[in-house]
């Protein structure tokens, strides 16, 4: 349980403390107690969280999962394992998750298994696959992950549209997680770089302007407006404008109002979206995001 909760203390930052707890407990168990393993496991979830080196805490995960799996504890070495290929992906690793979740009884292990294989495949839509699994079940923290690694596949093959796509969606289970974000985990930063103009335009338009509003306000033509939003939303990997304050990283719009917000007709954004002085909607939550879903397994 201790060590449990010094795993919790550094899930929201607070690492000294954290590892204070785990060296008091070491110092009250019996040398030999099987118990230290466990504050092993609590260890790396905190040099994890605490942004120490990938490869070498990984490792550790791999050592201590073999130890788990050759004394039959194999709920345990399913963690360790796991936690060890979400650092560095590995195929050893995946394949001894793989063989250890199938001894257990456990569906969520089997999940696991699926996101160790995709993220030593570099499968990036097997790992979107497998977050929208975990967030449905509540483990928007595991889910967020998945998504980082999917971002980052995606980014290294130049799969921009995907890449956008994935941040957004980390971006929304990331501020469904109130606790603290592991730095290993890539920022869900707008991958698209849009211009200047480009970008102004976009969140006068998320911010619930209609193109002729838009228009009037900047100098420009009705036309030039909407090929900016078209080709913004080919860069951020949106379909229109309601995607726009998620993509941006902005808050949703109120409903429109004013003389600012009346001056033109149908947005016509080239999506078929808009209407005149129509208010802006926000959408639904997405699919299993709770604020009191587990975000820091």
């Amino acid at each position: 349980m201790f060590a449990e909760y010094a795993a919790c203390l550094a899930a929201v930052g607070r690492f000294d403390e954290s590892r204070r707890v785990l060296d008091d407990i070491a110092r009250r168990l019996p040398a030999r107690s099987h118990l230290h393993d466990h504050l092993t496991l609590s260890r790396i979830r905190i040099d994890a969280l605490a942004g120490a080196d990938r490869v070498k805490t990984a490792e550790a995960g791999a050592s201590l999962g073999e130890r788990y799996r050759s004394g039959g504890w194999f709920t345990k070495a399913v963690e360790a394992f796991y936690h060890s290929v979400r650092l560095h992906p590995s195929p050893s690793v995946a394949d001894a998750l793989h063989e250890v979740a199938g001894r257990c009884d456990s569906r969520l292990f089997l999940l696991f298994d699926r996101h160790a294989r995709a993220a030593v495949d570099g499968d990036a839509d097997g790992l979107a696959a497998v977050a929208d699994a975990l967030a449905e079940w509540g483990y928007n923290g595991l889910a967020g992950q998945a998504v980082a690694t999917a971002a980052e596949i995606a980014a290294e093959r130049g799969e921009h549209r995907l890449t956008a796509r994935l941040r957004i969606r980390g971006r929304e289970l990331a501020q469904s997680c109130e606790g603290y974000w592991p730095p290993w985990t890539a920022t869900f930063e707008q991958q698209a770089a849009l211009s200047p103009r480009e970008r102004e335009i976009c969140e006068l338009a998320a911010g619930g302007m209609t193109n002729d509003a838009i228009a009037a306000h900047l100098a420009l033509s009705k036309r030039t407006v909407a090929n900016h939003l078209q080709h913004a939303y080919g860069k951020l990997g949106i379909r229109g404008r309601k995607d726009l304050p998620a993509a941006l990283g902005m808050p949703r719009p109120l409903p429109p109002v004013g003389p600012a917000w009346t001056t033109g007709g149908p947005t016509r954004d080239g999506v078929g979206e808009g209407g005149r002085n129509q208010p802006h909607e926000t959408g639904p939550t997405p699919a299993g995001i709770s604020p009191s879903s587990r975000c820091q397994e």
